[in-house]
């Protein structure tokens, strides 16, 4: 969310219903649809364990062990330790158990720095990596709900006119059809007054094509 574009729509946030809404009248254009459903695909890849995971892992655990000293002869060896680590941490990412050891190894976590965390301590470690991550894809995935929905439906724009043209007649005013109506209307009229059809008057914006043609044109 380092991108303002996004940084804003994300401070749009809102509920309704328990709905996601931009809301403070931001909306998000087509581009940016697409590139916050895109955003939101990558993040929850990234949430998911890779199919080559159980491989990296291997390595994250190997020189996690290396960075410690061996056990006393006699205690579990290090074969057992490792698959030990692996059942603990093997549903999660490798890239947020990496980010766990380094934590461990610069001495960043309330774990002993004279020993190597525990299965259960480094697992813990390694969700706390994630934590961010999670957040950052939930919010897109509420982001991509409530920019989808900010291109109003037709119903939804003729709702609004005609909330806007009554308004405008409660103000004295009039709608735009009624306008039309109103100017067709005085122009028979002058019409009527010189004796003059107003089939045979052109249409004075082209110079062509009659007043049934303005007629038409000004109802639309």
């Amino acid at each position: 969310f380092s991108a303002p574009w996004l940084a804003r729509l994300r401070r749009s946030l809102g509920s309704e219903g328990g709905r996601p809404i931009l809301m403070g009248g931001v909306t998000a254009s087509e581009a940016e649809r697409r590139q916050i459903t895109s955003l939101a695909a990558q993040f929850r890849s990234r949430l998911r364990p890779g199919p080559d995971n159980r491989k990296h892992l291997a390595v994250v655990l190997a020189k996690l062990l290396a960075a410690f000293p061996a056990p006393a002869s006699g205690e579990t060896s290090t074969d057992l330790r490792i698959a030990a680590y692996m059942e603990a941490v093997e549903s999660i990412p490798a890239w947020a158990v990496a980010q766990a050891r380094d934590a461990v190894i610069r001495g960043e976590t309330s774990c002993d720095p004279r020993f190597a965390p525990t299965p259960p301590q480094l697992a813990r470690l390694a969700r706390d990596a994630m934590r961010p991550v999670a957040e950052d894809a939930a919010d897109l995935e509420r982001l991509a709900i409530a920019a989808a929905d900010t291109e109003p439906a037709t119903d939804e724009r003729e709702r609004v006119a005609a909330g806007f043209d009554d308004l405008l007649r409660d103000l004295g005013g009039h709608s735009k059809a009624e306008e039309a109506r109103m100017v067709q209307d005085r122009f028979l009229a002058l019409c009527a007054a010189a004796g003059v059809d107003p089939e045979t008057v052109p249409d004075a914006s082209e110079k062509a094509g009659t007043f049934r043609r303005a007629q038409w044109k000004a109802t639309i």
